[in-house]
C-alpha cells in the first residue's frame, strides 16, 4: 500500500492506500476510522475516489484503511443509532482535504513516467492513439469556456477537430444535466445521502410491503436508506439530495409500478424545467461533463455555422 501521513492544524490523516492498480467492483476492503471509532462515510469514501481522479477504470473502488482525528465539535457521532455514521460540519473543506492528500500520495508515481518518456519526438502506442482518434471531443474539452446563457441553453467557445470551421457551440442544459445523472447511476453507490434528524416513517399496504422489500436494493442505488420498522411499516432514516421536498412514500410505489424501469423513470423525474445558469455556474457543468468524459457532441453540443455565430455576435 502507499503511505499517507499529513497534518493540518487539527485535523490529521494517516494510514494506507492502494495503488492505482488495485482495486474492487465495491467498497468491501474500505476501512475508515474517526477519532478512534470505526465509522462509515459515504462522502469520506467518494472524497477518496476524487483523489484517485482518472487513474481508477470506471465503477472500481481503491482500498484503504485511514484514521482521521478530527476536533470533537467537528463530528456528531449521535446522528445514527449505531453511530457507524457520523455528519461533518465541515463538509465540503474536510473532502476537498482529503482528495488533495490521496492525489498527492499518488502524484510522485504517476509522474515518473511521462517526466522520463516525454520528448518533442514521442509517438504515443498504437492503442492510445486508437482510443484517442475515438473521442476526439473529449481531448480538447478542457479549453472550452462558457460566454453566455440563455434558459436551457450554453454558448460555448471552443474548437473542435471534428467542426474545424467554428469556435462556438450551443450547449443543450438539460441533455448535460441528464448525462451527469446517467453516468453516475452506473456507480453501484451513486449518491451521496444525508443522515435525517428526523427519519421519515410510513406505512403500506401488505402488497407494496413485498414490493419494496424486493426491491430493496435498487431503491438504497437511488439514494435511499430504507428499512422494516415494523409490519407494513418502512423507516428512510437518510437519503440523497433528489428526494428533498418529495412525498417519498409516494415516488417509491410510482418508481416500483414498473420496476424494470425504475432508475429510468427515476432519472427523467430528476430532470426539471432548467433555469438560467450564471456563467460560472454554466463552466462548472461544463467542468463535470469533461471530468466524467461525456463526450460532447450532437444533440448534447451543436456547432454553430459562421452564418450563425455572426447573426448571434451582437448578444454575445
Amino acid at each position: 500500500g502507499l503511505p499517507i501521513d499529513v497534518e493540518e492544524g487539527e485535523k490529521k490523516l494517516f494510514g494506507w492506500i492502494s495503488p492505482p492498480s488495485h482495486h474492487r467492483p465495491n467498497r468491501t476492503g474500505q476501512y475508515l476510522i474517526v477519532n478512534g471509532r470505526p465509522i462509515c462515510s459515504h462522502p469520506f469514501s467518494y472524497a477518496i475516489k476524487e483523489g484517485y481522479s482518472t487513474s481508477l477504470p470506471s465503477n472500481r473502488f481503491p482500498l484503504f484503511v485511514l484514521h482521521l482525528t478530527l476536533p470533537p465539535n467537528q463530528i456528531d457521532v449521535n446522528v445514527h443509532p449505531q453511530k457507524k455514521e457520523v455528519r461533518l460540519a465541515q463538509e465540503w473543506p474536510l473532502k476537498q482535504w482529503v482528495a488533495q492528500a490521496i492525489q498527492s500520495a499518488l502524484t510522485p508515481k504517476q509522474q515518473q513516467k511521462p517526466t522520463f518518456n516525454y520528448t518533442p519526438t514521442y509517438t504515443p502506442p498504437p492503442r492510445m492513439v486508437q482510443e484517442e482518434m475515438h473521442i476526439p471531443y473529449q481531448t480538447i474539452l478542457p479549453t472550452f469556456r462558457a460566454l453566455k446563457t440563455v434558459k436551457g441553453y450554453i454558448f460555448v467557445e471552443g474548437f473542435l477537430d471534428a467542426v474545424p470551421d467554428t469556435s462556438l457551440h450551443l450547449l443543450n442544459q438539460t441533455l448535460a444535466e441528464k448525462a451527469l445523472l446517467d453516468h453516475q447511476l452506473k456507480d453501484p453507490e451513486p449518491f451521496e445521502r444525508e443522515q435525517l434528524l428526523i427519519p421519515i416513517t410510513f406505512t403500506v399496504t401488505p402488497q407494496e410491503s413485498l414490493l419494496i422489500e424486493e426491491h430493496h436494493d435498487t431503491l438504497h442505488r437511488l439514494g435511499l436508506e430504507i428499512r422494516l420498522f415494523g409490519t407494513n411499516t418502512f423507516l428512510v432514516d437518510a437519503h440523497s439530495h433528489h428526494w428533498e421536498g418529495k412525498d417519498v412514500k409516494g415516488e417509491i410505489l410510482t418508481l416500483l409500478e414498473t420496476p424494470k424501469t425504475a432508475v429510468k423513470t427515476f432519472t427523467n423525474r430528476q430532470t426539471p424545467s432548467p433555469r438560467r445558469l450564471t456563467t460560472t455556474e454554466a463552466q462548472a457543468l461544463i467542468d463535470q461533463l469533461t471530468r466524467k468524459e461525456i463526450p460532447f457532441e450532437p444533440p448534447l453540443l451543436i456547432s454553430l455555422t459562421p452564418e450563425q455565430c455572426q447573426k448571434l455576435s451582437s448578444t454575445l
